[in-house]
């Protein structure tokens, strides 16, 4: 695969790919990768080999069975699409705030309970944040977020007044402090 050097768009979805498989090694020896597209295959954890591929603007990893994301997902700096919906993530790490260049990030359909804080900081004039469908409860932060979709979250506990769902680009969730 390192052959081919001119590639820019590369669609590995639907293969039932897994870690332990033969998940390509040699895909990070593709500089000119944009896009990648790895949904519908049955990843746990954030492939290795992923790491290497910097060039990434857009990342697909929609539905598969990731439970975490790493924090070295702040390497991915010209990163502006980022799909991670309908997955099995608890949490976000503290370096996905710092992805500068991130106008798309999807989260829908996870059991996310909190947002990192450093997400605060991203430059949101042009972000589209989704994260419908998760387990929000607690408190509301303000945000400056310019789409979002909180659609059907499953509180844990009481039921979230209708009401307060959208506010001022209020976010009904827990924003998580980094220590």
């Amino acid at each position: 695969m390192g052959k081919m050097l001119q590639l820019k768009v590369l669609s590995l979805s639907n293969n039932l790919l897994r870690e332990e498989d033969s998940f390509p090694s040699d895909i990070s020896e593709l500089p000119s990768l944009r896009y990648l597209y790895l949904s519908s295959n049955r990843l746990s954890y954030f492939p290795l080999p992923l790491a290497g591929i910097t060039s990434l603007t857009g990342l697909d990893l929609q539905n598969n069975y990731l439970s975490s994301i790493p924090d070295d997902i702040k390497l991915f700096q010209r990163l502006s699409e980022l799909y991670l919906h309908h997955n099995n993530l608890t949490e976000l790490p503290p370096g996905l705030g710092r992805l500068s260049g991130l106008e798309w990030l999807a989260l829908d359909n996870n059991r996310l309970q909190t947002l990192p804080m450093s997400m605060l900081s991203l430059p949101l004039r042009t972000l589209k944040l989704s994260v419908h469908k998760n387990w929000f409860l607690g408190q509301q932060e303000e945000g400056t977020v310019l789409f979002l979709n909180l659609d059907a979250n499953l509180p844990q506990q009481r039921p979230m007044a209708h009401h307060t769902v959208f506010k001022r680009y209020v976010l009904p969730c827990n924003i998580k402090r980094e220590t």
